[in-house]
């Protein structure tokens, strides 16, 4: 296995600079390594694939994670925001980057990637061939830059929480200043014994 680490820099979308670092170096297998950077806005397909979640604040990327194809990608992405929270999901278009993402991605030289309607599932699932295997499938059309499965219309849902009291919520909010989370000073948190 041969690796590629990059640098994205910040203002980029993040899977359409994927597709670009992988039409620009050929690859025709790939998977994700290892991923670290910011996002300032997210746009993640949850599971089922019936609403979107979208998040536009300062978030951390926790991982991307997935399989690189001559003809698509398939990408997990997980981020944090200022409390912590963490979400994950199908990365879509429109995840954009803060300051920096640094990627690492493992090319598979030995192997052959490629997408094909899955008749059970009916979306495109990754096909994995030898290199140079006769294929049994006509070729595959020159990749082009467009999400894997249609894009859906972004959907904030909302998040079923236990009400929060008042004094709690107060002082939550007291700890996120200047976009930096500070913790409560050594008195102000309980003591075990």
């Amino acid at each position: 296995m041969k690796t590629l680490a990059v640098r994205l820099t910040g203002g980029s979308d993040l899977k359409l600079e994927i597709i670009r670092v992988a039409i620009e170096n050929k690859i025709q297998a790939a998977v994700v390594l290892s991923s670290a950077g910011s996002l300032k806005k997210a746009d993640i397909r949850l599971a089922g694939a019936e609403l979107n979640l979208c998040k536009q604040e300062p978030l951390e990327i926790i991982s991307i994670n997935g399989t690189i194809a001559k003809d698509g990608l398939h990408l997990h992405l997980a981020f944090s925001d200022l409390m912590g929270n963490v979400y994950g999901g199908h990365m879509q278009n429109g995840c954009i980057i803060d300051t920096t993402c640094e990627l690492v991605i493992g090319i598979l030289d030995e192997y052959e990637f490629s997408r094909v309607v899955d008749d059970d599932t009916g979306y495109k699932e990754l096909a994995i061939s030898p290199k140079g295997a006769a294929k049994k499938e006509a070729p595959v059309p020159e990749r082009k830059i467009a999400a894997d499965v249609p894009e859906k219309k972004p959907v904030t849902p909302v998040p079923i929480k236990k009400p929060v009291p008042a004094a709690a919520a107060k002082k939550r909010a007291a700890i996120v200043t200047n976009k930096k989370l500070t913790l409560p000073n050594a008195e102000e948190q309980p003591q075990h014994e």
